[in-house]
């Protein structure tokens, strides 16, 4: 399955809500497209519940690692779409130096 940056609730989701704009979700509690997330990993997703603003890891190499190579560059093209709709300069950059590690992998069209 291509990965399109959409996220899926399982039984377990878990939904805190820090502010309007954005949600933080307990990350063993979700699969993206099927890979899923251990609990030391944290989602942050913009409101529209669809585009990854940011992921962040405690071992952000292995995460990426469990993303296979088919996916991501969706995953990769969503977290960059994400970047430009977030407020500050920090958020923005870490999630376009994930991207950039996830376009690397992708396969070369």
């Amino acid at each position: 399955m291509k990965h399109n940056g959409s996220l899926k609730k399982t039984p377990e989701y878990v939904e805190h809500i820090d502010d309007p704009d954005h949600s933080v979700f307990n990350a063993s509690c979700l699969d993206v497209d099927g890979v899923h997330f251990c609990a030391s990993d944290t989602i942050l997703i913009g409101s529209d519940e669809h585009c990854i603003g940011i992921l962040i890891s405690r071992e952000k190499k292995g995460l990426i690692e469990r993303v296979t190579p088919e996916g991501a560059r969706g995953l990769a093209a969503g977290l960059l779409r994400a970047a430009e709709r977030l407020e500050t300069k920090l958020q923005a950059d870490a999630t376009a130096l994930l991207a950039g590690a996830l376009a690397k992998k992708a396969p070369d069209q």
